[in-house]
């Protein structure tokens, strides 16, 4: 069957496309040209995104999230340590080192989200039952501020991000549905489509935790003297 669908598709296919750029060329600039061909084949149709453009956009997208969510957790790792719960900090802080090693882009957007919302819940925790802090704690804590800031400020930006990544993918898809080629050009993408959904379904609750917890680190921050007026307007921010 394998074979038969491949006859086919050189005997439909392969000519047109060959016979548009079939010049006195080496061989290797042919399939240059070919593979560029297929590549904006789909993309060049009633302006949907190429397979170069969704692959750009998703690690985009991809890098957004990691970097949102260290700062985060790197923000609730500093609150913590602040607050007395060195052992909880130094995990999440561990956990935020290790998402720039390996292929974490692309592997642990799943977990990370479970362990954002786990360092989220015990920050705020900690937050609430918090006391008066001596010195030496609030010159920790006042390190939070800069990842805090920075996290809230890319955070808001992320499902709006997500959503048009997932939205450009599917029709990408939808319009390739005819091409045979294409369509198998387009796998890869259509293997990434049900992780972007999933973010994309997670991404408001847990910004609203975010925000929630880092209200209440400017409460705690502010009761200890230090500046967090960036962060309060970053807050404002809607998604």
């Amino acid at each position: 069957m394998k074979s038969k669908f491949k006859a086919c598709l050189k005997a439909l296919i392969l000519p047109a496309f060959i016979g548009s750029f079939a010049i006195a060329t080496p061989a290797h600039a042919q399939f240059g040209k070919f593979k560029d061909l297929v590549d904006s084949s789909v993309g060049n149709n009633s302006g949907l995104m190429s397979r170069k453009e969704l692959k750009a956009g998703y690690s985009e997208i991809t890098s957004n999230f990691v970097y949102t969510s260290q700062n985060m957790l790197r923000a609730h790792s500093i609150t913590l340590e602040a607050l007395g719960k060195k052992e909880e900090a130094a995990k999440y802080s561990q956990y935020a080192d290790s998402m720039t090693l390996g292929d974490c882009k692309s592997t642990c957007v799943k977990n990370t989200i479970i362990v954002s919302q786990e360092a989220n819940s015990e920050a705020q925790s900690a937050l609430e039952t918090s006391e008066t802090l001596s010195e030496e704690s609030k010159s920790i804590l006042a390190s939070a501020v800069d990842p805090y800031l920075q996290g809230t400020l890319s955070a808001v930006k992320l499902p709006k991000q997500y959503s048009s990544w997932v939205n450009n993918a599917k029709d990408t898809m939808q319009g390739a549905k005819s091409n045979p080629l294409a369509i198998r050009k387009l796998i890869s993408i259509g293997q990434q489509i049900p992780q972007a959904v999933e973010v994309t379904t997670e991404l408001p609750g847990l910004i609203n935790q975010w925000q929630k917890t880092t209200r209440n680190f400017n409460r705690v921050a502010t009761q200890a003297g230090i500046d967090t007026k960036e962060i309060d307007a970053s807050l404002d921010e809607e998604f």
